[in-house]
């Protein structure tokens, strides 16, 4: 029985021993797993929330993702307040697909915390991801309302881009570009917006700040080259393509996209090399045979380029690319009918494919079809609007009927699609010859010539030889120049009397049609110096001078106006040891018979305003001796040579001076005031008084100088009361204290602000970082330009 009973313990004693061995060694976690039975016997230790939060804080950084999940739960049980627990909760149901529970408790943390950006970017992440736009953007404010933040500026610029619109999203990468400025892909994004929009001169510009900043990316690079290709800039996107492909040398299609911009520059040879190389990196590309199809037509090598024209076909029969490029080639071997097949192949398989259009458009249009070719054309630049060569096509047909329209009627509208869509294609891309010659022409059909001339000389600016623009800008001039010298006339006139803004315009206006004409650019300056207009007077001068120089052994008759000009202009800037220079390299380039007195006044003005009193003064002594001066010039040089007596404190001298001066010319009023202001601090306030009440008798001066004599009366009545110092004294003393003050107020001190960039959002540490975010949404903005289609 005994026996019995110790062998019947033992197995007790064994698992007693075992489990008050367990419960010195586990943790919390184990002791919960401890069977009920045994929970009599030694009593569970009590596990705080805090101690909680803790440990799933710990399961969630070493990725053990249902642990941290449970204990987060429990957290929530024992404190339901802990607004963290809901957070990272919710990062969890995330990652797990659970969407709407991540948002249920998202709204907890909200609701329990509505202080913390944090929560507010979480949830508009979500909405963002469930195409709820609005309810995102909404949350993207209210956490920038917060705290501004890149990433807060970053995620709603894609919400507002997601609900079309554009300018706001452009807003908030600006804003976003300007808290972090070095962080990659912000001014991508801006540039693809921008292209987007059809700004292209923006969207250039922000690949060319990322670039700037980020050069080892790729993307900005074929972008850049790819946006240049599309504006007319072949050499641009050739050294983009190239570029990329130092690095990347294995990519295909870099090598096809640079053999289009090659053939587009005319060089045929480069872009044969190039469509070979893309042809044996992948020979299974439709797109490469298309491509070397359309260069081997350029070289009129036409058994190649059926070929490659034929096995593109048979590798991409459900592209369009492969069909146009056999059809130019059936274009250019004059079959018409099969061409005519391929281009409507070719959009019967991309409806949304502007090349298409633009191609069948073309083809019908040179065969007379114009109904039609408008229809696609139109159909073209609604699928692409930056397709310039669909804009001038367009233009062509509407000119067309223009002209027909004025055979009939003999009038000529201002209003004009043609000129329109010729603008459109120029502002697209700037160096489309043919598109500034069109509009050139419709410009001089509505006589305004200033514009036609001006398309003209563009294309001649960048071909100097091109025979048309040469004859036609010889004609217009022809036309022009009596209106040309009458409209000079006219501002010369102007600027005589005084009317500045008149003479201003009729300046421009000549220089509009005659660029050349220096008489009336040296005016132009003269009248924009008189009305303060220093910087765009600089810029006259500037032309000017490079002109001068370009020309200098055979027009010297520039160099002295020039000269002085900018002489006169370094003066009113301040400059005054420049302007200097500049009268003295003047009076060496004056191949007149002696240099103007007015010249020599402005010389002696520098050295007055450098300190070089006794030079000035020489200066104007030889001035008065050697010129006959008028009662101005005469004048003005005797109140110079005051002031500089004045600064050598020669009063005596000065006050003869000023004299002298008011004497020649009483209209001058500035020596009279010298005059009185030296008697008054000379102590001589009865002559002053005198000086001033002379002063008062001309109308314009009157304000001013009774101001001063009612000074000086009260001054001479102090005098004649014989006060004494002290009296004096305490009096001036009171009618200071008397007197307001005027009190600067500081500024209000805004306060600092975080503009420091937080980072990818802590909801997301566990899933995606910000620039994954930003690379997806890269990819959607990419999909929405239908610009690339003009490089296949």
């Amino acid at each position: 029985m005994l026996q019995h009973e110790r062998t019947c313990k033992s197995p007790l004693d064994t698992r007693a021993n075992r489990l008050s061995s367990c419960a010195t060694r586990l943790s919390a976690l184990l002791a919960l797993a401890i069977p009920v039975g045994c929970q009599t016997t030694r009593p569970e230790p009590k596990i705080s929330p805090s101690e909680l939060f803790e440990q799933a804080e710990e399961h969630r950084r070493h990725q053990r993702v249902e642990l941290a999940e449970r204990f987060y739960r429990e957290t929530l049980e024992a404190d339901p307040q802990r607004h963290h627990a809901h957070y990272w909760l919710s990062s969890i149901h995330e990652q797990q697909g659970r969407l709407d529970q991540a948002l249920h408790h998202l709204d907890e943390a909200i609701s329990l915390q509505p202080g913390d950006i944090h929560h507010y970017r979480a949830r508009g992440a979500i909405l963002l991801e469930q195409g709820r736009f609005s309810e995102a953007s909404l949350d993207f404010t209210r956490a920038l309302q917060i705290r501004p933040t890149t990433a807060d500026f970053h995620l709603r610029a894609r919400a507002r881009w997601s609900q079309d619109d554009v300018d706001g999203a452009l807003h908030d990468l600006e804003r976003a570009a300007e808290l972090a400025p070095r962080k990659p892909g912000l001014h991508f994004a801006r540039g693809l917006v921008s292209w987007e929009r059809g700004d292209l001169d923006q969207a250039e510009r922000h690949f060319g700040n990322e670039l700037v900043r980020f050069p080892e990316q790729s993307e900005p690079w074929e972008w850049r080259g790819e946006l240049r290709f599309v504006r007319g800039d072949w050499d641009g996107a050739v050294a983009d393509f190239t570029e990329l492909l130092e690095r990347e040398p294995q990519r295909s299609e870099l090598y096809r996209k640079r053999a289009l911009a090659f053939l587009r520059r005319g060089d045929l040879e480069r872009a044969r090399t190039d469509a070979d190389t893309a042809v044996k990196a992948d020979p299974a590309s439709a797109l490469n045979y298309a491509v070397r199809c359309q260069v081997f037509t350029a070289q009129e090598r036409w058994e190649q380029a059926f070929q490659d024209g034929q096995q593109a076909v048979a590798l991409g029969r459900n592209q369009p690319e492969p069909y146009l490029a056999r059809g130019r080639l059936r274009v250019a071997r004059k079959r018409d009918d099969r061409a005519r097949d391929d281009f409507q192949r070719a959009v019967s398989l991309g409806a949304n494919h502007a090349e298409s259009y633009f191609r069948r458009g073309k083809f019908l249009a040179h065969h007379g079809e114009s109904v039609q070719a408008m229809e696609d054309l139109t159909a073209c630049v609604e699928r692409d609007p930056t397709h310039a060569r669909a804009w001038y096509q367009r233009g062509l047909l509407h000119r067309r009927e223009e002209l027909q329209q004025e055979a009939l009627t003999g009038v000529i509208t201002e209003d004009s699609p043609a000129l329109e869509d010729f603008t459109r294609a120029l502002q697209i891309q700037p160096l489309h010859g043919d598109a500034r010659l069109a509009r050139s022409d419709s410009w001089a059909r509505r006589n305004r010539f200033a514009e036609a001339l001006a398309d003209l000389r563009q294309v001649l600016q960048f071909d100097p030889e091109h025979a048309t623009a040469l004859a036609r800008h010889e004609s217009l001039m022809e036309r022009v120049a009596p209106w040309v010298a009458e409209r000079h006339r006219q501002g010369v006139d102007a600027a005589a009397r005084g009317d500045l803004r008149a003479a201003r315009i009729a300046f421009e206006e000549t220089l509009a049609l005659e660029p050349d004409r220096d008489e009336a650019r040296l005016a132009l300056v003269q009248v924009l110096l008189e009305g303060d207009d220093t910087a765009k007077a600089r810029e006259h001068l500037e032309w000017l001078e490079s002109q001068s120089a370009e020309t200098s052994g055979s027009s010297t008759s520039l160099q002295f106006p020039v000269a002085r000009t900018w002489a006169r202009l370094l003066y009113r800037e301040g400059d005054y040891a420049e302007a200097l220079d500049r009268y003295l390299q003047a009076q060496k380039a004056y191949a007149g018979p002696g240099v103007a007195p007015r010249f020599l006044a402005e010389r002696a003005e520098c050295n007055f305003q450098l300190g070089n009193y006794r030079k000035a003064m020489n200066i104007l002594e030889a001035q008065r001796t050697s010129f006959p001066l008028n009662v101005v010039e005469e004048a003005f040089s005797w109140n110079l040579t005051g002031q500089c007596w004045e600064r050598l404190d020669r009063h005596d001298e000065a006050l003869r001076s000023f004299r002298m001066a008011r004497r020649i010319n009483p209209a001058f009023a500035e020596p009279g005031f010298h005059v009185a202001r030296l008697l008054e601090d000379g102590g001589q306030i009865q002559d002053a008084l005198e000086e001033y009440q002379e002063l008062s008798r001309e109308l314009d001066l009157f304000a001013a100088a009774l101001r001063r004599q009612g000074a000086l009366i009260v001054r001479l009545d102090q005098q004649e009361r014989e006060l004494d110092a002290e009296l004096l004294a305490a009096t001036r003393e009171n009618s200071l204290e008397d007197s307001p003050k005027v009190v600067a107020s500081a500024a209000e001190d805004p306060g600092l602000i975080d503009w420091e960039d937080c980072g990818p959002t802590a909801h997301h540490d566990d899933t995606r970082s910000l620039e994954a975010m930003h690379g997806q949404w890269a990819g959607e903005i990419s999909s929405r330009i239908p610009g690339r289609q003009q490089l296949q």
